[in-house]
């Protein structure tokens, strides 16, 4: 889903989060420039946008990349929107038996690589990318109880998206949701500098001093 929006000068954050994918991949943008305080209201086309991304199957997978660099442009019609901040699920390994498949076929060294090269072509600072296994931003949550979350989270505007959107673009707005959950608490240690250190997360979710400040980089 692509909605007209309105060019703005950036001050503020502009993100863009994937659940990535070298087939079909979920992506969500939130422009905070259009947001009114810490409200970000989803039906807003000028704060969100999001959509799904599909790719031809092939062998050469730098040419499912180079795919999906067409299309967030396209989608995101960059004169209009060029995100800032970048936040994607990183692949994990799984010791299941699916998990065990999809590493023998490099499908997870794949998703890496999409990963990687999309925060490369879009020149995001590497102090504005963040990177978290499925654990790290949602837990051991199954696909069918973060689209309940979802609909819980956004209520009657989510509940009507959730009976179209897939799974895929359901996690990418629930990534950015994550994200700016740690944006409103200044969990990032870019944003702000206290007496000790930059903030930022340990893995119990405490305020640390700038020791910390590669956790949330993950």
């Amino acid at each position: 889903m692509v909605r007209k929006r309105m060019k703005k000068e950036k001050d503020l954050p502009v993100l863009l989060a994937l659940d990535p994918s070298v087939r079909s991949m979920g992506w969500a943008t939130v422009n905070l420039n259009n947001a009114e305080g810490d409200h970000y209201d989803l039906e807003n086309p000028l704060v969100w946008n999001y959509g799904l991304i599909t790719m031809e199957p092939t062998k050469q997978v730098q040419y499912r990349w180079e795919q999906a660099k067409k299309q967030l442009e396209e989608a995101l019609g960059l004169d209009e929107l060029t995100p800032t901040h970048f936040a994607s699920e990183w692949p994990t390994f799984f010791n299941s038996m699916k998990g065990r498949i999809a590493a023998q076929e490099n499908y997870t060294v794949g998703l890496a690589g999409i990963v990687g090269y999309l925060a490369g072509v879009f020149k995001f600072k590497g102090e504005h990318i963040v990177l978290w296994t499925p654990q790290q931003w949602k837990g051991n949550t199954p696909k069918n109880v973060t689209r309940n979350q979802f609909v819980l989270y956004f209520g009657d505007y989510g509940k009507q998206l959730a009976k179209t959107a897939s799974d895929d673009v359901i996690d990418a707005i629930m990534i950015a949701r994550h994200w700016l959950t740690l944006y409103d608490r200044e969990r990032f240690y870019w944003q702000k500098q206290s007496k000790g250190g930059y903030y930022a997360l340990n893995k119990e979710g405490e305020k640390n001093t700038g020791k910390h400040e590669e956790t949330i980089r993950r």
